[in-house]
């Protein structure tokens, strides 16, 4: 990401670095939790949701951003806090008890839910600059975020049903997204080499 923007010097392509840094620094949390004993499970799960939303929080807001063309490093910051703070607050003063943060699972489906939303956006986006310009974003670049989005969903499910089969799907929806919208841009950044 950062060699795509040194290529085009677009000031938006910034916000993805650290967007997927919040999400690969989830990936690492969510690895640490299993490999951990109880009471720092429990401490890297909430780390885990915070890193993910954020990360997501921060991709969706870029592309919000662009369309309004606000491209400030600071917006995006502010907008990625807005998104993780609403969502505590929900939490806190929607979810009973009031004034304290809800059990783990109840705080992951709501965080999730709105991983679901974000990514809904960031989708909805990617489809409109296909539309616009077909030549300026791949179709990779959006299957990647789908199936990041069906491992948000996959994740919620596992936590519902506690199902082994949800929550290995999730992790390899996870993945290959990850690993699709990687290879994708180091496509994108040899090929601005060539050029």
């Amino acid at each position: 990401m950062l060699r795509s923007f040194r290529v085009t010097r677009r000031d938006y392509l910034l916000g993805f670095p650290i967007g997927f840094s919040f999400l690969a620094f989830s990936f690492l949390l969510s690895g640490i939790s299993v490999a951990f004993p109880l009471h720092l499970k429990e401490i890297m799960r909430w780390l885990d949701l915070f890193a993910t939303t954020y990360g997501f929080a921060f991709i969706a807001g870029t592309y919000f951003l662009r369309r309004r063309g606000a491209t400030g490093h600071i917006s995006h910051w502010l907008f990625s806090l807005a998104v993780l703070a609403i969502t505590v607050v929900i939490l806190v003063e929607v979810v009973p008890p009031f004034g304290a943060l809800p059990s783990y699972p109840v705080a992951d489906q709501i965080f999730r839910i709105v991983n679901l939303g974000l990514l809904g956006y960031i989708i909805f986006s990617l489809n409109e600059a296909l539309k616009e310009s077909p030549h300026e974003v791949n179709f990779l670049v959006q299957t990647g975020f789908i199936l990041l989005a069906f491992g948000q969903y996959s994740l919620l499910l596992s936590m519902l049903d506690q199902g082994f089969w949800s929550f290995a799907l999730a992790n390899l929806f996870r993945l290959v997204g990850l690993v699709v919208l990687l290879i994708e841009a180091a496509t994108a950044v040899t090929g601005s080499y060539r050029r």
